[in-house]
């Protein structure tokens, strides 16, 4: 559904705790790339993108993601996301491909 947009915006404003899309080199959505989330308080959540469209969710809430060690990782290697103090677990809003590159596999 809808790649690259905010999955958490409307539609699923309820029931994801993260969502979003992984893209290849070329721009294209990306399967099976491992999206990792480590909370301050050390609990782990992970999730693997889509076939065909690249996208990624985790159902649940009440996580604060502030703070959260985000990693992604294919067969490749893996690659870490700034800590920000402000996540939101709506990735697509910020990763927008213009304000902020596309969340990208290793």
């Amino acid at each position: 559904m809808n790649p690259g947009l905010n999955c958490l915006s409307s539609c699923h404003n309820h029931g994801f705790a993260f969502a979003g899309t992984v893209y290849d080199s070329s721009g294209k959505g990306l399967d099976s790339v491992e999206v990792g989330v480590k909370l301050t308080n050390g609990q782990f959540y992970s999730v693997f993108s889509g076939i065909a469209t690249g996208n990624f969710f985790y159902e649940g809430s009440g996580l604060n993601l502030a703070g959260a060690d985000i990693r992604v990782r294919d067969a490749s290697g893996e690659k870490q996301m700034p800590v920000n103090s402000k996540s939101s677990g709506a990735c697509n809003s910020c990763h927008d491909g213009s304000t902020n590159p596309r969340i990208a596999a290793p």
